[in-house]
């Protein structure tokens, strides 16, 4: 389910005076680190997975592409995707305090 984010692994050279002490070193040893970039990257990848699935819904309910999946199943997805993308756009409009 879409109940939380999935970080995206990246790559960190560990240096313990990057973070200057902000960010504990077992989360940039941990290489699970939620960036912006990685945030709009996520939200774009969610984005052309909906925009595939709408489409797939389209073309199974006027009959173009025959499927064993239920046009039900398609929008419950859909609708799992664009959740998804509602918490992605909640997250990322928290600000610093």
């Amino acid at each position: 389910m879409a109940s939380s984010i999935l970080a995206l692994r990246i790559s960190v050279s560990i240096n313990p005076y990057s973070s200057e002490g902000v960010i504990p070193p077992s989360v940039l040893e941990s290489n699970e680190i939620v960036t912006k970039y990685t945030m709009d990257a996520e939200k774009a990848a969610t984005k052309m997975i909906a925009q595939f699935k709408a489409k797939l819904k389209s073309d199974v309910l006027s009959c173009r592409i025959l499927t064993t999946a239920y046009p039900l199943l398609i929008d419950h997805i859909l609708r799992e995707a664009n959740h998804y993308i509602n918490l992605l756009d909640s997250y990322s409009n928290i600000k610093d305090i």
